[in-house]
């Protein structure tokens, strides 16, 4: 039997140690998962350029973090295009920063030597970033014309799309925020119209929430004839709606 001073110590240090590892799963979840995929990849692959040039990668100097975007910026595809755009080059710069931070060592991208290289790439570059052309009116419409609704199973699958279109087009949803919109968070509001609760988004990362409210009118009315079943809680209207009349 362990006297009662070193049984105290020990259960001291066991419950430390659980509180540590709680904090460890707290400061982890500060980072969204799909964060912390991308900079897991991008410092992995920092770490193995690092290794190939003989330079530390952590704590790693200034003059390393230049030299990797200059290698960045020089690397081609076998036409010769570009491999790594400028964005992708700040996310590795931001994966650096926080494996630095996680270590507690000062990180070299904060350096404005860094910062300069980077802007020089961006300048180099000087081309425009690439957007998809949004779906306008007139094309939502053209598509949702073209959907078979006569047939059975397509037609369920065409109330299924075109409600997500027209919900995500009429509130303005990112895909991210349609794709988990279920049916729990849609309520056909007497007097307001069709709200939608938004538990989380891009700009939400602590998940307040936020309601979006599709008035009546001409937005409304056009997404009327779809309703998302009530027993379907849980399922995304992208993968079930049903079509009334």
């Amino acid at each position: 039997m362990l006297p009662d001073g070193v049984a105290a110590a020990a259960a001291r240090a066991a419950s430390l140690a659980a509180l540590a590892a709680r904090a460890d799963a707290h400061a982890t979840a500060a980072r969204a998962p799909r964060t912390r995929r991308a900079y897991a990849g991008d410092w992995a692959h920092f770490a193995r350029w690092c290794a190939a040039a003989g330079r530390g990668s952590l704590p790693a100097a200034v003059d390393t973090v230049r030299l990797y975007l200059a290698d960045l910026e020089a690397t081609r595809t076998p036409r010769g295009e570009a491999t790594f755009s400028p964005a992708t080059m700040g996310r590795r710069l931001a994966a650096i920063a926080a494996a630095h931070h996680d270590a507690g060592h000062p990180s070299p991208t904060r350096d404005p030597a860094v910062g300069a290289v980077l802007t020089g790439i961006k300048r180099t570059r000087a081309h425009a970033t690439h957007q998809m052309r949004p779906l306008l009116l007139e094309d939502l419409r053209t598509v949702l014309v073209d959907m078979g609704f006569g047939t059975w199973p397509a037609g369920l699958i065409a109330a299924r799309d075109a409600a997500a279109l027209l919900i995500g087009f009429t509130g303005a949803l990112r895909r991210s925020e349609l794709a988990a919109l279920t049916a729990a968070d849609v309520t056909f509001h007497p007097v307001d119209g069709l709200h939608l609760r938004i538990a989380r988004s891009k700009t939400d990362q602590t998940s307040r929430g936020a309601t979006v409210v599709l008035p009546y009118g001409d937005p409304w009315m056009v997404a009327r004839p779809w309703r998302v079943r009530p027993s379907m809680s849980g399922i995304s209207p992208c993968r079930r709606a049903a079509w009334s009349r």
